[in-house]
């Protein structure tokens, strides 16, 4: 049963949410980042990078308990936007988000309306992320930088085609190489890079007439209406609540398809039509082995076991898991934990 655990200090939208140590709660906001201890249920509140008014846009944990902050919110008109690097980390010693800059200052924030998506960590411990900045021609365009925390070195990987300019997401496969949705003017697709050769493979599942994916991926295709991708603890690969690709043979990937749950019905902005599905996305999977998705009708968890979905608010908000075997939520200004048992 969730419970609650205390208010949150501040009505602003949720953008993430990290469990950190034993007793750290993270979440990240669009004015300000906050630490609960949950040892002494006590908040703090973080509201500068490098005593800067700006704030990360996003927060992520590495494997050595390292937080980092991608992307920036600008809380005051005073800072020059050319001043500070997009991505930042926590400083245990100082209490304090510094900004982290590249040496080759690719990754500093030009005051062109640079901004980040994600933030996500290879086997070898470096960083990769998405950046998007802004262009004349086409309006944002998207590309995928690499940066190296010991050297402090970014490089700049892939650029988005202008067909599809933007990268949703991102996520890597158990052998190192990076899936990324491409959206655009032609819709999305699905997009296989690998970081040795530099290769990109296009992917898609068939579609029927109702625009549902079909067993198998055909290459130079379309894949549409895509906006999530997460890796399981069996190092599947999911696609929104759709399905999974397989690995088992790493040099051809199968896809399997799932029957979709009604519980992401709503309310449908068509007008030849009453309900439709709400794009729900997997955001995490607990250590007990289920699912847990989110949409704008609310978050479901889904037991593999016995496919059972089970919707239990109508509230949205990433979702984390502690050392404890508590996982955490952020919604309607209180902070939920509910343990696994």
């Amino acid at each position: 049963m969730w419970e609650i655990e205390n208010d949150i200090p501040t009505s602003d939208f949720v953008t993430s949410l990290v469990a950190r140590n034993k007793d750290e709660i993270w979440i990240g906001t669009n004015s300000m980042i906050l630490k609960y201890l949950t040892d002494v249920r006590a908040w703090t509140s973080y509201t500068s990078i490098s005593d800067k008014e700006v704030v990360p846009a996003n927060l992520f944990l590495d494997h050595d308990g390292v937080l980092w902050g991608s992307g920036l919110v600008y809380n005051g008109e005073a800072t020059s936007k050319s001043e500070i690097s997009l991505l930042s980390k926590y400083d245990d010693a100082s209490n304090k988000f510094i900004s982290v800059n590249d040496s080759s200052n690719l990754l500093k924030d030009d005051g062109a309306s640079r901004s980040t998506s994600n933030l996500a960590e290879d086997k070898d411990g470096k960083l990769w992320l998405i950046v998007n900045d802004f262009d004349k021609k086409i309006g944002r365009r998207s590309s995928l930088y690499l940066f190296d925390p010991e050297t402090l070195r970014a490089e700049l990987k892939l650029i988005a085609p202008i067909e599809r300019q933007e990268f949703q997401d991102f996520t890597f496969d158990l052998n190192g190489n990076i899936w990324i949705i491409e959206f655009g003017s032609l819709g999305a697709q699905l997009v296989e890079y690998d970081p040795v050769t530099q290769s990109v493979t296009t992917y898609t599942g068939r579609l029927d007439d109702d625009g549902i994916p079909q067993d198998g991926l055909v290459k130079e295709s379309d894949f549409n209406n895509i906006r999530n991708l997460y890796l399981d603890q069996e190092g599947k690969l999911w696609v929104d609540d759709r399905g999974w690709l397989d690995f088992t043979d790493p040099s051809n990937p199968i896809w399997f398809n799932i029957i979709r749950s009604p519980v992401f019905l709503g309310a449908s902005s068509r007008p030849e039509s009453l309900y439709g599905w709400t794009r729900p996305y997997l955001t995490y999977q607990s250590s007990n082995g289920q699912y847990w998705f989110s949409s704008i009708v609310g978050m479901v968890r889904l037991n593999p076991d016995n496919a059972d979905w089970c919707k239990f608010t109508n509230g949205q908000s990433p979702i984390a898991e502690d050392e404890n075997q508590y996982l955490w939520i952020a919604i309607f200004g209180k902070l939920y934990k509910f343990h696994l048992d």
